[in-house]
């Protein structure tokens, strides 16, 4: 990924929090709640995912910075969507939470870091080497 392909990303990613704002604004439980299938998620769980996965991606990216040789551990997203409360938690607190993780990990100072990212990385699941 060039330098350009990285900006375009990261301006994305930090728009992205107030277009789901926008979209799940005025949504009655009802459709919250719906499940296209009973392994696919509902809009509850893709929010409290999105709001949890921006403190991973921090995370990983604090690890790929500090460590030597950065073990990235995997995650079952299922399971954090079953076990953490997302059905339970309202829209609009899960709506804030994403935002502000994603401000967070796309801060001035962490988009530099994220620039600066390099050497090994190790990807726990399949023990490959990738190199960013």
């Amino acid at each position: 990924m060039n330098e350009a392909e990285l900006k375009q990303h990261l301006e994305a990613a930090e728009k992205s929090p107030k277009q789901i704002a926008a979209a799940v604004s005025g949504l009655p439980d009802k459709t919250l709640r719906y499940k296209p299938a009973p392994d696919k998620w509902c809009i509850l769980e893709v929010l409290g995912h999105l709001a949890d996965i921006e403190v991973v991606y921090a995370y990983r990216i604090r690890q790929m910075l500090a460590d030597k040789k950065p073990v990235i551990a995997p995650m079952d997203g299922d399971d954090w969507a079953r076990n953490l409360g997302y059905t339970e938690t309202p829209p609009a607190e899960l709506v804030a939470l994403y935002g502000l993780n994603t401000w967070h990990r796309s801060s001035p100072a962490n988009r530099t870091a994220e620039k600066r990212i390099g050497g090994k990385i190790i990807h726990y699941v399949c023990s490959t080497v990738m190199r960013s």
